[in-house]
């Protein structure tokens, strides 16, 4: 348990915004680029192919490797909007059947009162 918590500690700080950014060495980056990289919230992407994460001047100096961060960030990005979507569905789900069940719930005493003998019947009531 304390193995988790320090592995979820140590990711929540190096992947906050703006983690670095602030201390990077823009005086390696091309003047043309400095709005773009100033507006990315982390100082590096991983590569899969180095198996790492790599710092934006080095990923620009790289166009093989910049590319390679940009896809794996978007492949990424669409894993987690299909999870999303799966659990819109499971939200659907879930909800439809509460309020199916509630339904039930709230129609249980009306059918246990017209039931009884010397109640209405059900053709009564409608």
């Amino acid at each position: 348990m304390l193995r988790n918590g320090c592995i979820a500690e140590v990711k929540r700080v190096l992947h906050r915004p703006g983690n670095g950014i602030d201390q990077a060495d823009f005086g390696e980056i091309d003047a043309a680029f400095l709005p773009i990289v100033k507006s990315l919230q982390r100082p590096s992407y991983f590569v899969p192919e180095r198996d790492e994460e790599v710092l934006i001047g080095e990923l620009i100096a790289s166009p093989t490797e910049l590319n390679s961060a940009r896809r794996f960030m978007r492949r990424k990005g669409m894993e987690c909007l299909a999870e999303a979507e799966r659990l819109d569905r499971l939200y659907g789900a879930v909800v439809s059947r509460a309020d199916a069940a509630a339904s039930v719930a709230l129609a249980l005493p009306i059918i246990a009162t017209t039931d009884r003998p010397g109640s209405l019947s059900s053709s009564e009531v409608a």
